[in-house]
């Protein structure tokens, strides 16, 4: 039996979920075995360091690589996916057939058995063996993961440190070796902050190419009309939300990209750059004055410039071609009815008055207000045709100067964690409590929506990577990138080639951690 160390010559936790899965096929290792190494290390780590993946069948899982593994022996070549038998787990609020969901709220509760395409395809299409589910924020509206039924999730790199949200588990599984493969969601930045606060590679695809996350309206529990209307009404409400792939390599997210995407995946258009990134357009965007990045941020974009400087790559410093301010507007009021089942009396008092701001402090440069008038009043008449619009100015300008665009994901790098475990704060607070950025300096936590919502709102495809690490402490740094749509193997195409430009291409696991 492989044993879980770092000797080059055998398969481990901490390999790639392709090359496990060719070590499968070649029979140097077995998925069981691979599933039994998994399964060891979740019971000997997360449950007193990290607290990742808190729903678990180790059971079903074992017996679904046994049958992966007489598939094999059986010489069924053409029926295995290109995740046989490697192991995944998904976000908690993924629906899966032998777990229940709860969205960290007592509050929520959709059985077993539900339906989500996400899940089918990665077990079905993809081959890969489900273990368990992985730890979110309540409700997946905060960037930290801590919730009144699980409790918190810790930093592998530092576990008094947030491992970001609200795909937090899944990011921190990667990056504890618990998992290859993983599945989140994002509405604003879910994705890609874990991602980056990890070290790991998160993909949000253009808006269609990967079936949506939960819809709604397809749930077991919605037999009647009523309930399939209420459905239909929170499917229409949660249309920006995404599904989106993490792992620990740039190869591993596209594979999964073409698992998930199937036929729309494939027919996306392929990297044209043959030598390097000699020729590729990237822009920069640096900053902005909603969110300036912190200093471990902005050495990462300089570090990023010059790698690709040096690689023949031209760059050039974005220039927006519309403000910024006019979709984040949009994309806030796009929000409102959502986060406005959280609102408190104070807020929707404050909207009646015509003072919706006052329910936020001043400093915050934020217009998170907008999020209520929205929920109080609707979304405003012209929302949907200012989105398109936009959409449209952004697409052609990044179809016409760039590959990808480079800019924050987040101010900085993984930052303590604000609660103690299963003690939330409370939903309408989340936005507007301060957090230090570069040791000396106040900053509102919820103005980093700002870099997360333009790919949301106009659904461009958008890749979260390691950059390097903080020299202090050792944190992972990470930047995004983002394209026009359907440029999403382009983008990952640029991505993977500046990683190996930066040596950041080969996952380097936590000191806690190692092999």
């Amino acid at each position: 039996m492989t044993q879980d160390n770092n000797d080059d010559s055998t398969i481990h936790v901490y390999s790639s979920a392709l090359e496990m899965a060719a070590a499968i096929r070649t029979g140097t290792i077995t998925s069981r075995e691979l599933v039994e190494q998994h399964i060891a290390r979740i019971e000997r780590l997360d449950h007193w360091k990290i607290n990742a993946v808190v729903l678990r069948d180790f059971d079903t899982a074992r017996a679904q690589a046994d049958k992966a593994d007489e598939m094999v022996r059986n010489g069924e070549s053409l029926l295995l996916g290109p995740f046989h038998g490697v192991p995944l787990t998904l976000k908690e609020s993924i629906f899966t057939p032998n777990f229940k969901t709860t969205m960290g709220d007592p509050k929520f509760w959709v059985p077993p058995g539900a339906h989500s395409e996400t899940a089918r395809l990665m077990m079905e299409d993809g081959g890969a063996i489900l273990m368990g589910k992985t730890n979110l924020c309540k409700n997946a509206l905060d960037w930290e993961s801590n919730n009144p039924i699980y409790g918190a999730t810790s930093n592998p790199f530092d576990t008094t440190k947030s491992p970001g949200g609200s795909s937090g588990g899944a990011a921190a599984a990667l990056a504890a070796g618990f998992t290859p493969l993983e599945v989140g969601t994002d509405l604003g930045g879910s994705v890609r902050i874990p991602a980056a606060m990890n070290g790991v590679v998160g993909h949000c695809a253009t808006r269609g190419i990967v079936p949506a996350p939960n819809p709604v309206f397809n749930w077991p529990c919605c037999g009647g009309f009523a309930t399939r209307q209420i459905g239909k009404m929170l499917d229409e409400l949660l249309w920006m939300a995404r599904a989106g792939p993490l792992a620990r390599t740039v190869p591993d997210v596209q594979a999964m990209l073409q698992v998930l995407g199937g036929d729309r995946a494939a027919s996306l258009p392929q990297p044209t750059l043959l030598q390097g990134l000699k020729g590729a357009r990237v822009g920069i965007w640096r900053s902005h004055s909603v969110c300036p990045p912190g200093k471990e941020v902005s050495n990462a974009l300089d570090l990023a410039v010059a790698a690709l400087k040096a690689a023949g790559a031209n760059v050039e410093e974005l220039q927006p071609p519309m403000d910024p301010m006019e979709t984040y507007l949009v994309y806030l009021r796009f929000l409102g009815p959502i986060t406005g089942a959280f609102m408190t009396e104070e807020q929707k008092t404050n909207v009646q008055k015509g003072c919706p701001q006052d329910s936020y402090p001043k400093e915050m440069k934020s217009p998170y207000w907008e999020f209520d008038v929205s929920a109080i009043q609707g979304v405003p008449k012209g929302n949907m045709e200012a989105y398109h619009k936009a959409m449209d100015i952004w697409d052609k300008f990044l179809k016409d100067h760039y590959d990808a665009v480079l800019c924050p994901v987040f101010s900085r790098e993984a930052w303590p964690k604000e609660s103690p475990p299963y003690a939330v704060l409370p939903d309408h607070k989340t936005g507007a409590r301060k957090f230090t950025v570069d040791d000396d300096e106040d900053r509102y936590y919820g103005d980093n929506l700002f870099w997360a919502h333009l790919s949301v709102l106009c659904g461009f495809p958008a890749t979260s990577f390691p950059v390097c690490r903080t020299k202090e402490d050792g944190l992972p740094v990470g930047l995004q990138a983002f394209g026009c749509r359907e440029s999403d193997f382009v983008v990952l195409d640029v991505v993977q080639k500046l990683t190996q430009q930066l040596q950041m291409d080969q996952f380097e696991p936590p000191h806690d951690f190692s092999l």
